[in-house]
């Protein structure tokens, strides 16, 4: 448990700033935390499986010939997701104009 000598107190690593700072007075009292390994791996195996499920939706689809349907759906989602973030981005902008 990492002991901050300007506070006097420990700290669980928890409830410490991500850079290993102290929350009350921002000395470095310890390393920063990492992410497990177990975890990246996890990422990256589950990237794998649902890339491949994907690519099996892509044959099925192509299969029974609604290829087309499908990406054209895609297309759709695609270009609404788009549009969704670019407002939100701009009203959160337009949101700090405004606090000024």
């Amino acid at each position: 448990m990492p002991w901050c000598e300007e506070c006097s107190r420990f700290w669980n690593p928890p409830s410490m700033n991500r850079d290993g700072s102290c929350p009350s007075c921002g000395r470095v009292i310890a390393e920063p935390a990492r992410v497990p390994w177990h975890f990246k791996l996890l990422v990256v195996a589950t990237i794998l499986y649902l890339g491949y499920r994907a690519w099996q939706g892509f044959v099925l689809a192509a299969e029974h010939g609604v290829l087309w349907y499908v990406l054209a759906g895609l297309a759709v989602l695609g270009v609404g997701a788009w549009r969704l973030i670019r407002r939100s981005v701009r009203a959160r902008a337009g949101d700090g104009d405004r606090a000024a």
